[in-house]
């Protein structure tokens, strides 16, 4: 990452400043289409896509750190397609964005993982690309 910044004399020493460095290569980040558990049927003249998505972490520090971790879901403006977001505990939830938002602790050289699942319901004749 390649930035500019000023940092303003008028402000007092004891401010505190959140820049961005770069990309931390000790902390791992995975976002995972769990294929096992994706579904499509259909029900009368309606098509329901399933998705799972599994966000891993690792941390791989010698401390513990906080992670703020955002993902999106998809959101629809067509009264004939309806998405229901099934899970997705702990987030923090945009319904119009189709924004979640965790905030998490991770120790030292640990792993975790969060998953969030979601439905599309269309019309069988639409074709949609529900990822």
């Amino acid at each position: 990452f390649i930035g500019q910044t000023t940092i303003g004399e008028e402000r007092d020493i004891s401010d505190r400043y959140v820049l961005s460095l770069g990309q931390d290569r000790d902390v791992y980040v995975d976002r995972t289409l769990q294929k096992g558990y994706t579904k499509r049927k259909f029900v009368g003249s309606n098509r329901i896509d399933s998705r799972i998505w599994k966000l891993g972490i690792a941390n791989n520090k010698s401390e513990s750190i906080g992670l703020t971790i955002e993902d999106q879901y998809p959101v629809s403006k067509d009264s004939n397609i309806k998405i229901d977001l099934k899970e997705a505990a702990e987030a923090t939830i945009d319904k119009d964005k189709g924004s979640l938002i965790w905030k998490k602790e991770i120790g030292p050289s640990s792993e975790m993982s969060i998953v969030f699942e979601y439905e599309v319901k269309s019309p069988r004749d639409k074709s949609l690309i529900v990822e």
